[in-house]
């Protein structure tokens, strides 16, 4: 009895072999294994790079709708303008970004950086920023 219960695993296994030999005759298979490797991570990828993407479009709808980013904004050009109150460059009305570099290079007689009392003012008046 235990015979045959063998016998037909036995030839389950023969099989298995007949049909892996097959495998080893198709021609290009490996490419074709390889290929639909390389399918599925390329898709997995691109996944991902569309999900880091929504991410990157949703950056400036965040930084328009931070109100402590306009605080910020504002106490910077309420700082600048009073630096340059009584010169042609105080009044302004905005600024650009280029100059946020001359705040690391205006200094006082303690070698302070124009930025080191942007930071005192901000972290001293509006300490929610």
């Amino acid at each position: 009895m235990l015979l045959a219960q063998n016998a037909h695993i036995q030839n389950e296994g023969r099989r298995t072999d007949v049909f892996t030999r097959g495998l080893v005759d198709l021609k290009g298979l490996r490419r074709k294994i390889l290929c639909t490797t390389g399918a599925r991570t390329f898709n997995d990828e691109a996944v991902e790079i569309i999900q880091n993407m929504d991410t990157f479009a949703m950056i400036p709808v965040e930084v328009m709708n931070s109100e402590k980013l306009v605080r910020s904004l504002e106490s910077i050009l309420a700082l600048v303008n009073f630096l340059n109150s009584g010169t042609g460059r105080g009044g302004a009305h905005g600024f650009t970004f280029e100059a946020f570099a001359m705040f690391s290079t205006v200094k006082d007689v303690k070698n302070n950086t124009q930025l080191d009392y942007l930071i005192f003012l901000l972290e001293r008046d509006s300490s929610g920023l």
